[in-house]
């Protein structure tokens, strides 16, 4: 099991999930585009998202396995200067900072919000020539700079009128 990501360039809202709908089946046939999105304890971070909600543009990719991710994230809160676990604390008392709406999130399950995808595209922009230089630290599975360019990439794609979608 792993963490995979999913980013969509466009999304419209449908309609709430019913009170008897415990989950909504993608394969739907009168709405095969549609996706069901909702916050899992990062409410900020959804921007409000909560329902069912057409989809366009659609792309994915793999991060790898949950502790690749933990790593990949210790990793980048230590780029800025930071530890993982200090940004935990001061994100959930309110504090902001360089990719902290990422790094307080969850690993394995949850959207963000096209506001929140923008605000981290123009971080992941600004700091990209940074990574790259951090980038020679190698993880488990992949290297760091490989995973900020596919994160860099599906926050931009989904900026200002998409969601990334955590499963």
């Amino acid at each position: 099991m792993g963490l995979d990501v999913s980013y969509y360039a466009s999304i419209k809202f449908v309609r709430k999930l019913r009170e008897d709908e415990e989950y909504f089946d993608r394969d739907e046939a009168d709405m095969p585009d549609a996706r069901h999105f909702t916050h899992v304890d990062f409410e900020k971070q959804a921007d409000g998202l909560d329902g069912i909600y057409t989809v366009e543009g659609a792309a994915s990719f793999r991060v790898g396995s949950y502790s690749y991710y933990g790593f990949w994230r210790g990793q980048l809160a230590n780029m800025i200067g930071e530890v993982a676990s200090d940004i935990w604390e001061r994100a959930r008392g309110g504090a902001e900072g360089p990719f902290y709406d990422l790094i307080n999130f969850a690993d394995n399950e949850g959207v963000i919000g096209p506001k929140t995808c923008d605000k981290l595209a123009r971080t992941f922009d600004e700091w990209r020539d940074r990574a790259q230089e951090y980038g020679n630290n190698k993880a488990e599975e992949r290297d760091f700079f490989a995973t900020y360019e596919e994160f860099r990439t599906a926050f931009k794609a989904a900026a200002g009128h998409g969601c990334v979608d955590f499963h």
